[in-house]
């Protein structure tokens, strides 16, 4: 598939995505990575199918800029289910994005409180 097809296909798709009972949140989320996606595209010079390469570049790119990987997890993953849905609809023979290169999820802290923390703020109400 080629970038000029990308961005054809990729409006298709996210205007199906409700019909395929897809959250408001998953569409919005698709959205924006897809969109990211040819917005690095469009900033490359790039000639000819879009490769593993690219998506290796372009995750590499959004990691140098700060983004955490859990958010670089995010936007592959909406890309990767947009060329499954893309081969599926016989536009491209192949997914770029290879899930080896979708990094791991980094676990979340959470500052909660303890149970004695819970008991006194219920005994304080």
């Amino acid at each position: 598939m080629t970038k000029q097809q990308y961005q054809t296909a990729y409006n298709q798709y996210l205007n199906s995505l409700p019909s395929m009972k897809k959250s408001i949140n998953t569409v919005k989320a698709y959205s924006l990575a897809l969109r990211k996606f040819e917005d690095y595209l469009n900033g490359i010079e790039h000639t000819g199918d879009i490769s593993p390469i690219d998506v290796v570049n372009f995750r590499t790119a959004l990691s140098n800029t700060g983004i955490k990987s859990n958010t670089i997890k995010q936007y592959l993953i909406g890309i990767h289910a947009f060329f499954e849905s893309a081969i599926r609809m016989k536009l491209t023979e192949e997914n770029p994005v290879q899930m080896e290169e979708i990094p791991k999820a980094e676990p979340i802290e959470y500052d909660l409180l303890s149970m004695d923390e819970i008991k006194t703020a219920i005994a304080n109400t």
